[in-house]
């Protein structure tokens, strides 16, 4: 498969009417001021219906970006009165590594290509350069957000891991580590990452 970079003109006009969107519209992400004897299942669940249907997906709690759930008190998990939790859209990718584990990876819409591809190498060990994002066999910019692919495109469905030949779903990415030294364009890992992908 021959890899093009998308620099298409679509994606350039795609941003500028963004902009003009952004200044006409108020931010939709919302702050909750979080009681410790409260849980997270109970603040859920006294969220309007209506904030929650304009997530257009799955809605969670973060604080800052760590996602929360459960019906633990928040005092369970050391949080104190006054924080602010904040409603947002939890994308969850489930990647299956080269030993066949399997490890959930929560995103958000706003998270560009590359912080997708760093999560992904927190959570599961995989280089972030060995990672790569396609639609119709053209590589993403890495400083587009899961947002706007998904806007542009039609659906995150539509969107491709590639890595070492190659390709997956992108909510399913599979990484069996075959071909994979070939693209690492001559660079040395570590030990540990090259048994990871076995390619020593």
């Amino acid at each position: 498969m021959k890899i093009r970079r998308v620099t298409s003109q679509k994606y350039l006009n795609f941003c500028n009417k963004k902009a003009e969107k952004e200044e006409e519209e108020e931010n939709k992400t919302i702050g909750i001021e979080a009681k410790s004897f409260e849980n997270v299942d109970d603040i859920m669940s006294c969220i309007p219906i209506e904030q929650i249907e304009k997530l257009n997906g799955q809605p969670c709690l973060f604080l800052d970006e760590a996602s929360q759930s459960g019906n633990k008190l928040l005092a369970q998990y050391e949080m104190e009165s006054g924080l602010i939790l904040s409603l947002d859209r939890l994308i969850q990718i489930n990647v299956r590594d080269v030993h066949g584990d399997l490890t959930e990876v929560g995103l958000k819409p706003w998270y560009s290509i590359d912080k997708a591809k760093i999560k992904v190498e927190e959570r599961c060990g995989i280089p972030r350069e060995l990672q790569m994002l396609t639609y119709e066999e053209e590589e993403l910019d890495d400083t587009m957000t899961l947002g706007d692919s998904e806007e542009l495109f039609g659906s995150l469905w539509n969107l491709r891991w590639n890595c070492g030949g190659g390709v997956w779903s992108f909510f399913w990415p599979s990484y069996d580590g075959s071909g994979c030294s070939e693209n690492t364009g001559g660079k040395k890992w570590p030990r540990e990452i090259k048994d990871f992908h076995g390619y020593l």
